[in-house]
Formats: C-alpha cells, structure tokens, sequence
C-alpha cells in the first residue's frame, strides 16, 4: 500500500519516491530497496509528505458510474452547498428528474411566489409549497360557501308573490338568517312570514 510518507534516501538524491508498506512487512519501503523498520526513526527525519490521490469511492450493488462534464463553477458551487454530501445529494436529485410528474422551480420563480400578490411568504421546500396551496384552497372553499350564503340571503330578500307594491329591506345578513328559521320553522316562506308579521303589526296597532 503505497503511504503519503517520501523515501528520505530518495529525496535526498534528488528523486521522490513514495515509501510503501506491505502485508507481513513490519517495515516502510521505496521500489529503490531503501527500507525503514522503525517508524520512530524515520518520523524523526521528517520526511516529506506527499499528496496521494484519494482512492475512487466502491461502487455499491446495483449501482453504476455515470460521467458528466460539468461546468467547472458549477462543480465549485455544488460543492460549496452540498460538501461530503454532494454524491448523495446528486444522486437524490438525478432520481427525482427521472419521476415524470416531477419539476424544478427555479430561483426567480421561488422569489415571484414570496410576494403578497402570490404567496407572500418563503417557501422552503416542495412539502411547505404544497401545503401552501391546500392551506389557499381552504380558503377559496370557505369564500365561496360564504358567497353562496350571501346570494341565497339577497335572492329571499327580493322575494315577492301575488299583486302587492314591493318593499325592499334590507337586513344585516345574520339578521336575515334568523329571519329565514323563523318562516322555515312555522313553515312559511320569508317574504310570505314577513308580511304577515307587518300585517298583523298594522292590525294590532304595534306600529
């Protein structure tokens, strides 16, 4: 196995070799037949290190190699966010690109969606955004009742049978509703129960 560690013979003749070690070979060695069986000894030369290349990572089962050519800022970039984590990170994401309902948001738009017009708040990842939208369908479900209501209240307000000068009222809207249970529970319709309720006012003087 070769070591980080310069042979110091070596490299005093001018030459840089890297020492090696072996199985069963209590000693560190250089293709030059130099050897150091004390490692004391030789940290004691204070032998120069070398930069050894990092050995290629394993292949895992089942999986593959895939080379890219990457822009180079992009690779620095990459690295910068993602660090020891950029194979997995990659990988993760590569497995994302191949779902077919999948998409990127990009920047611009994640900032187009922080603005009161849209959501008006950050959005952190794809969970947050789609809890967005179920929390803005809530509330466009919750209008629209609310709207419903208000319609069914002004069309019992304008409602008006037989040859009768027509009176216009209006009511606050939960006064309205208390009105209209009213007529239902004695079975009567609201413009029906509100003009008994005046004629009967006229008859009895209460006005």
């Amino acid at each position: 196995m070769i070591s980080d560690i310069a042979c110091p013979t070596c490299l005093s003749a001018g030459i840089e070799t890297a020492l090696q070690t072996a199985p069963g070979r209590f000693a560190y060695f250089c293709g030059n037949n130099h050897s150091f069986n004390d490692l004391a000894d030789l940290m004691a030369m204070n032998p120069k290190r070398l930069k050894v290349a990092p050995a290629p990572p394993k292949v895992q089962p089942g999986q593959s190699t895939l080379n890219l050519s990457v822009p180079a800022s992009t690779v620095a970039l990459l690295t910068q966010r993602f660090g020891d984590r950029l194979n997995a990170s990659a990988a993760a994401l590569l497995g994302v690109m191949t779902d077919p309902e999948a998409f990127v948001v990009m920047g611009g738009d994640a900032q187009q969606l922080q603005k009161p017009e849209y959501l008006g708040q950050k959005v952190p990842h794809s969970q947050a955004l789609v809890g967005m939208v179920y929390a803005l369908k809530i509330d466009r479900d919750e209008w629209k009742k609310k709207a419903e209501q208000h319609k069914e209240v002004a069309a019992g307000a304008n409602e008006v049978e037989g040859d009768f000068v027509q009176l216009a009222l209006r009511l606050p809207a939960e006064k309205f509703q208390l009105l209209a249970d009213r007529a239902k529970f004695n079975g009567f319709k609201v413009a029906d129960f509100v003009r008994q309720v005046i004629e009967m006012a006229l008859e009895n003087a209460w006005v």
